[in-house]
């Protein structure tokens, strides 16, 4: 699944998924201040289903969620740009891209497959960058971004 999420708040927004026992599995957010961002609700690096029954919120203003499935987070090459983070389904052959970022924090890109499986992580670096990276076939890409940041073939 995908999870949208939003505040308007200044200090930590923290959100966890929780398995059925209220137990913590994955940190999906924790940010200082405003938010808006897409980020996977994923099954990590195992191949079981995802235990993840709960989300856990700590926020210090309105926020938001909504639960989506895979199939609803939009397509690259249609989605080329953006700010923050995203999930993208990418259903092309193995390809070499490039990648930029202008923020001043972590900008972390990881794939998936399309069952939320972990795949590799393609780029992870601080602050600014701009290089080229290879894609698996068919997979969800997975933006982790604090600044504007483009994807192009």
């Amino acid at each position: 699944a995908i999870v949208t999420l939003s505040h308007r708040g200044e200090s930590n927004f923290a959100v966890w998924s929780l398995d059925r026992d209220l137990e913590k599995l994955d940190l999906l957010v924790n940010e200082i201040g405003g938010y808006d961002g897409t980020v996977l609700l994923s099954r990590g690096y195992s191949f079981s289903p995802s235990n993840a029954k709960h989300l856990e919120i700590d926020a210090d203003g309105a926020w938001t969620i909504t639960v989506a499935p895979i199939t609803d987070a939009p397509t690259f090459p249609s989605v080329t740009a953006g700010a923050g983070d995203l999930v993208l389904r990418y259903g092309g052959k193995r390809a070499t891209v490039s990648l930029a970022h202008d923020g001043e924090s972590n900008f972390a890109v990881t794939t998936y497959d399309n069952r939320g499986f972990y795949g590799d992580l393609v780029a992870n670096e601080i602050g600014e960058f701009a290089g080229r990276v290879v894609l698996p076939a068919a997979a969800l890409i997975v933006i982790k971004a604090d600044g504007n940041w483009s994807i192009s073939r």
